[in-house]
């Protein structure tokens, strides 16, 4: 079962299979890198975002293997949540509505 440690003062990281990390605001919201393998995993990751009463407003995806982008259906599903990533990680997922993300595009900052 994935559970939530604290490496900052507002992140974190979720042991799952491959760790996901976690940015807290101060209001609450919360940014996700990565969303975990599958819907299983993205499950214990919006409870534990429940848990802590974080409302979760975007993943950025590193990239869109499955063991990192595997749980953005269901969290974008659940939450509504945006997901970031590049032009070429789109084609990984149907399933997701993706926000184009671009590294030359530094004067807007997500969080």
């Amino acid at each position: 079962m994935p559970e939530l440690f604290q490496a900052g003062k507002r992140t974190y990281y979720i042991n799952c299979y491959a760790n996901v990390g976690v940015y807290v605001c101060d209001s609450g919201e919360a940014y996700l890198i990565d969303s975990g393998t599958d819907d299983k995993e993205a499950q214990a990751i919006y409870k534990l975002l429940e848990q802590k009463k974080w409302k979760l407003s975007a993943v950025i995806l590193t990239h869109g293997h499955a063991d990192h982008a595997g749980g953005c259906a269901f969290l974008q599903e659940m939450t509504g949540c945006r997901v970031y990533a590049t032009e070429e990680e789109k084609i990984y997922s149907e399933t997701v509505s993706y926000t184009h993300l671009r590294a030359h595009e530094t004067d807007q900052y997500l969080v």
